[in-house]
């Protein structure tokens, strides 16, 4: 079961209800749902579990994630137990700027999503989630939370969950993968083989043949076109993700 409440400040002041921040409220199985993000609960003082269940199943946090233990416990849960929502704001989490989640560097995020990604992408429900659900997790782990590590990238795109996608948006993902490894201007060994492979897997894309062609021709030619096409505000974030509340104002929830 899980329910709503506030957030607030290192002052008490209510700042926004934890639900003005999730999607949902979803009931029932929510495996799904929890896999694809983890905005399902907000702040996890707001949810009660059966400890029998947990129990059972030999459920524990896992220590070597920094930010998003509760998201990797509570996915683990969900696949095999269902929940109910109560709307009644039953809690109250305070946000200050000794919190964790602001505090942790972007690398060690990155690193602690990405083992979040990955746990989910093995768990044995993964293949019954939609293919919607199963490109997004993919997108999110391969283009956003693994890029500068190619070698990782070039691991997972083996998988079998990944080999289990439809052909074309295999190919979409390895073109983005290499795209964004260009508009970064990474010095990845791999962004050729990735393109190759997307080129190879879905020719009608025209996408992929210019991008393979021009690649192929020259790799710094390809490198400049892709920062210019690029927004000038595509950067990486360095605002807390508390930021929001913060500027809120009394009421605002």
């Amino acid at each position: 079961m899980y329910t709503d409440g506030y957030y607030i400040d290192e002052n008490g002041k209510r700042l926004k209800l934890l639900s003005s921040r999730r999607r949902g409220p979803f009931e029932g199985d929510i495996f799904e749902q929890m896999i694809r993000a983890s905005d399902i609960f907000g702040a996890p003082v707001c949810v009660v579990l059966r400890n029998d269940t947990i129990s059972r199943h030999n459920l524990d946090f896992d220590t070597d994630i920094v930010i998003g233990p509760d998201w990797d416990f509570f996915f683990r849960f969900a696949e095999i137990a269902t929940f109910g929502n109560i709307s009644q704001p039953t809690c109250l989490y305070r946000v200050h700027q000794t919190n964790i989640s602001i505090q942790t560097g972007s690398q060690k995020r990155l690193a602690s999503l990405a083992k979040c990604r990955e746990k989910a992408i093995k768990l044995r429900r993964f293949p019954e989630c939609s293919l919607q659900t199963r490109v997004y997790i993919f997108y999110d782990l391969l283009v956003n939370l693994l890029t500068g590590n190619g070698e990782r990238q070039s691991v997972v795109i083996q998988w079998q969950e990944f080999l289990d996608l439809p052909t074309h948006e295999r190919a979409r993902l390895l073109r983005l993968m290499a795209s964004e490894a260009l508009r970064r201007g990474e010095k990845n060994q791999y962004i050729g083989d990735w393109l190759s492979e997307s080129n190879k897997l879905n020719p009608s894309d025209w996408r992929n043949t210019v991008l393979h062609a021009l690649y192929s021709l020259s790799p710094r030619l390809c490198q400049a076109l892709i920062g210019i096409r690029a927004s000038p505000n595509s950067q990486e974030s360095s605002v807390s993700p508390f930021g929001d509340l913060f500027r809120s104002g009394p009421g605002s929830a």
